[in-house]
């Protein structure tokens, strides 16, 4: 390449040709070369011009323009002249320019807009802007040192700021020879024997403590380890809230908070096991545990479990109570031997002798006394006295109902003031009401018994034993339902009694039967009937009749003061008429009052016999 030095002798023993053509000019003070927007048609050799759209000199060398540089090399290239293994080279590369500067064939440093790189050309992370890498073996160091020079106490710093405001920095104070962190003060500084200082204030120590030692500030700025103080006491400044440890036959932990008499006691029972007890001079032996558990409780207060969020918050004087769970008891002042075990379980009673387990189990039973509630919701609302109600939802709506017995899921849920009713099963007596003195024992026996609203004058006075007994029976009373779904859909029909597997299963009004069997009467819908045998009546509809025996009066379906003994549906021994005064053997048409029909060949005979001596 040409540098400008052989260029200017070129030019000047060539007595300037080259220049004529483009009206070069030698002046006294130098050479004015032609500047051009475009190049020459037909340059030659050697030809200069200074190219204004490039700002620079460029030189013809035979095949294209060139730019003139000094010591040699192109334009965007200052090398060393000899081995070019040492230069500076500006490279264009669109967006991200650069500038790399190479020693003896390294590439130590790489400069960017805004980034510089040091032994290495690229970031490590795009947020980088400024690197360096030392090559290393083993485990050798390999960094940066920041050095001022003179005074041994200046302060060689790193700073950190956002915006061309300094926030932060990182320096070595060489009067006290510590490496110190500045943000807004003085905040943390280690010296050189490995003191750390915080915040200029007070020094940890530099060496470890013995196991059970604490820190300690001697309150002038040094921390250091000390020896827990031997003490079987923790109390605060005035002495009245502590926990002592006390030696004895028995070692037990004592606690007391703001002189209370009372105090928490922990002691070991036994082999793993742990007591704790409450001791109260005054109101003795309560156990209160959450937060408004007990919050009113008086002095004279005794015997009282309270555990959980406002358990037993209102009670004053009660004594031997248990109430566990949130809510549980919390309006109950005076009451007493009460056990309310479940979220709000006699939340509002304010009586004596209950006990009400489940999740609201007696909630709002405000006046309910000697009673027994059990599972969720049961004798939610009760008022009565003497009930006991077991399973979920269990008289659920009893009012004043009193000495009634409850009996499993949704048993007497329905329950108002009914009195001494009895329900063994689920569902049953469900909608039992006002209704008293009812026995329902069977999944939905009487289940619907009161649910119209009857009165307690009826509605009463059932049975009802066997899966969905009398579960139809609404305001019927003094009615006996036995066996699978009898007197199933009995409504108002009253002192019936249906004993068998459906039995009287139709018969929604009807008054005064009694059918015993199983299908006895099962479609008949007459009353003061007497119906015993399988099937006996079946389809009957009429009334004051007697059918005994297998299938007797079956086929009958609507007779009414009849008698009929039979073993076969088809055929009646004894057939009589109550309102005819007849009666018929082997014969349902009687032309006497009493008929008898012979069914088989032969003589015609009627036998008397008497067994007494000397008889006919």
């Amino acid at each position: 390449m040409k540098t400008l030095n052989q260029i200017l002798f070129f030019t000047l023993f060539m007595g300037f040709a080259a220049f004529g053509q483009q009206e070069s000019e030698i002046k006294s003070d130098g050479i004015v070369f032609p500047r051009l927007t475009t190049y020459p048609a037909s340059p030659t050799l050697g030809q200069v011009i200074y190219y204004d759209t490039n700002t620079r000199f460029e030189y013809w060398d035979g095949a294209s323009w060139q730019a003139f540089t000094s010591g040699g090399g192109t334009a965007d290239l200052i090398e060393d002249g000899v081995d070019n293994d040492t230069y500076v080279k500006a490279i264009e590369n669109g967006a991200t320019d650069k500038i790399e500067i190479d020693v003896e064939g390294e590439n130590p440093v790489t400069i960017y807009n805004d980034q510089l790189f040091i032994n290495r050309t690229a970031n490590l992370s795009t947020t980088e802007a400024f690197g360096i890498r030392k090559e290393v073996t083993s485990a050798a160091f390999g960094g940066m040192f920041m050095e001022t020079n003179g005074d041994p106490s200046s302060k060689p710093y790193y700073g950190f700021g956002i915006n061309g405001i300094v926030h932060s920095w990182i320096y070595h104070d060489g009067a006290s020879d510590e490496v110190r962190i500045y943000n807004s003060g003085e905040r943390l500084s280690l010296s050189n024997t490995g003191f750390l200082k915080i915040n200029n204030v007070y020094t940890l120590p530099n060496v470890d403590g013995t196991p059970n030692q604490y820190l300690q500030t001697n309150g002038n700025g040094t921390a250091s380890w000390a020896d827990a103080p031997v003490s079987n006491l923790i109390e605060d400044s005035d002495g009245d809230t502590k926990v002592e440890a006390i030696n004895g036959a028995s070692d037990y932990i004592n606690m007391e908070v703001e002189g209370a008499t009372g105090s928490l006691e922990i002691k070991s029972v036994g082999s793993g096991d742990i007591a704790i007890e409450f001791l109260n001079s005054t109101n003795s032996d309560n156990i209160i545990i959450g937060e408004g558990a007990g919050e009113d409780i008086g002095t004279s207060a005794n015997n009282n479990i309270f555990i959980g969020t406002i358990a037993g918050n209102k009670t004053t004087t009660g004594d031997d109570n248990i109430y566990i769970g949130r809510s549980a008891g919390a309006l109950n002042i005076l009451g007493t031997r009460n056990t309310f075990v479940g979220r709000r379980a006699g939340y509002q009673n304010t009586e004596n002798d209950n006990t009400f387990i489940g999740n609201r189990a007696g909630t709002n039973s405000m006046n309910s006394r000697e009673s027994v509630f059990v599972g969720s919701s049961a004798g939610e609302t009760a008022e009565g006295i003497n009930n006991t109600a077991i399973g979920f939802e269990a008289a659920e709506l009893i009012d004043l109902g009193e000495d009634n017995v409850f009996l499993g899921h949704l048993t007497g849920k329905n329950s108002s003031d009914g009195d001494e009713n009895v329900g063994i099963g689920a569902q049953s007596l469900f909608n039992v009401g006002d209704g008293s003195e009812n026995v329902a024992l069977g999944y939905s026996a009487l289940k619907n018994t009161g649910s119209s609203g009857a009165t307690s004058l009826t509605a009463s006075g059932n049975v009802g034993a066997g899966f969905e007994a009398g579960l139809n029976n609404d305001s019927g009373y003094d009615n006996t339902f036995i066996g699978f779904r009898s007197g199933y859909n009995n409504t108002t029909g009253n002192n019936n009694v249906y004993n068998g597997y459906q039995s009287g299963y139709t018969n929604t009004t009807a008054l005064y039967n009694v059918m015993i069997g199983s299908g006895t009467g099962r479609n008949a819908s007459g009353s003061y009937n007497s119906y015993l045998g399988h099937d006996a009546g079946r389809n009957n509809d009429g009334d004051n009749n007697v059918f005994l025996g297998h299938e007797a009066g079956m086929n009958a379906p609507n007779v009414s003061n009849t008698l009929v003994i039979s073993n076969d549906k088809d055929k009646e021994l004894i057939y009589g008429e109550f309102n005819n005064d007849k009666v018929g053997i082997n014969s349902t048409t009687m032309n006497a009052h009493l008929h008898i029909k012979q069914t088989s060949a032969g003589t015609n005979t009627i036998t008397f016999e008497n067994d007494a001596s000397g008889g006919n």
